[in-house]
């Protein structure tokens, strides 16, 4: 970074912006030594707290959503943390607080907000879909303009990010029937996760100690404070956006448009300044295509579009782990195509050569994850290639008992 990126406000010590940089990268080694195979989630999260975006966490149970962004929030100094888990049968009180009853009496409708959503610096809402209609449109101005309203006025709030988890994400007509479809276009990063994959994953998750977050203390040089991320997402909007960016984004819009896949202007304004904090923590001043990473998280609107998306990347795409991913998401396509098609097929002739067709393309998929797993440039690399390879067999075994092999 240059001089003027360490120069601190008036009145304020100057920040060392490569030291905070390092010390969120050391952040997110903490995070993916103890919540393992969610690397890009742990990038998100940071990219959410330099620039307040918000992300949505859909997946089973049990699989530590919740405590990863904990433990994002444990590393940030003086930051406070809101949790909540939402039913039916949640109300507004749950969120913001109960109306303050001596207030109430002297005729002022305000609430007691003492640890409550209005008051956090990170906040994590379970079962987010749960919620009614009037908890989740309660959030809508809190989230996207960083503002509360009460008593007619709009009180900015110190939220930095807001983690939404569900089992499963509703559908577009039941957003639309519920009123829920600007709620949803709230959600910055959007990321399906799963169970372990790996066999050294899991083994690794059962011999790994469980965060007791009563008594833990991260190392110092693993923290920043809430001071230090307010300079950096100030700092993002000095990351300078190419032409040919802009350019690119225009030519991927079109793409998507053209596979019926829409994202809305408010998401790309999003999108950008997250692109620009990618940036950022790599510790560039400029937007380049290897950012673009990022955008198969924050592109799709329901998870039947993953992979079209991912096809539609392809060519921005860089790193062995990001192109396994891509590679991946074409076997997914491929397998879906199969099952579809399977449905009008009654002759077990037909079937098996339908099977054998898609097998092929599977396997022309797989030795392409292959070859990356030989170009993973570190061992980290080669891991995560692996576990998509390991997946992409499990599909290779559905299609060869579809074959009758």
């Amino acid at each position: 970074m240059g001089e003027d990126e360490r120069l601190g406000q008036a009145g304020r010590p100057a920040v060392d912006v490569d030291d905070v940089l390092q010390r969120l990268r050391n952040m997110e080694a903490v995070q993916n030594r103890l919540i393992l195979e969610r690397e890009a989630v742990t990038r998100a999260i940071t990219i959410c707290l330099i620039c307040r975006g918000h992300l949505l966490l859909s997946g089973p149970p049990g699989i530590a959503k919740t405590t990863q962004v904990r433990l994002a929030a444990a590393h940030i100094q003086g930051s406070r943390f809101f949790y909540t888990q939402l039913t039916p049968f949640s109300t507004i009180e749950d969120v913001f607080g109960p109306v303050d009853i001596v207030a109430y009496k002297q005729g002022e409708r305000r609430r007691v907000g003492t640890h409550m959503l209005q008051e956090a610096h990170v906040a994590v809402i379970d079962e987010i879909y749960n919620g009614n209609e009037a908890v989740l449109k309660s959030l809508l101005a809190p989230m996207y303009e960083g503002v509360y309203a009460e008593q007619g006025r709009f009180h900015p709030i110190p939220l930095r990010t807001l983690m939404g988890t569900a089992n499963s994400i509703p559908g577009p007509e039941e957003r639309r029937e519920k009123g829920l479809t600007g709620f949803h276009d709230r959600w910055l990063f959007r990321f399906l996760v799963d169970d372990l994959h790996n066999d050294a994953s899991f083994m690794r998750m059962l011999w790994t100690p469980d965060v007791d977050f009563r008594t833990y203390r991260p190392e110092p040089a693993a923290t920043v404070t809430i001071e230090e991320l307010d300079h950096l997402g100030q700092l993002v909007d000095k990351v300078r956006v190419p032409v040919s960016i802009y350019e690119e984004l225009v030519r991927l819009r079109k793409a998507m448009q053209a596979e019926n896949l829409y994202c809305s202007p408010r998401r790309w304004k999003q999108i950008r300044r997250a692109l620009q904090a990618s940036a950022l923590l790599d510790g560039r001043m400029d937007v380049g295509e290897r950012d673009f990473g990022i955008l198969r998280h924050t592109l799709w609107d329901q998870p039947e579009d993953i992979p079209v998306l991912e096809r539609l990347l392809e060519d921005y795409v860089r790193a062995a782990p990001e192109r396994a991913a891509v590679k991946f998401s074409r076997i997914l396509e491929i397998c879906g195509e199969f099952q579809e098609q399977r449905r009008s097929i009654s002759n077990p002739a037909d079937l098996s050569k339908l099977a054998l067709e898609a097998r092929q393309r599977v396997e022309e998929r797989i030795r392409e994850i292959r070859e990356l797993a030989r170009q993973g440039a570190s061992e980290a690399d080669q891991l995560v290639v692996e576990q998509y390879l390991q997946r992409a067999y499990d599909y290779l075994k559905e299609l060869d008992e579809a074959a009758g092999l």
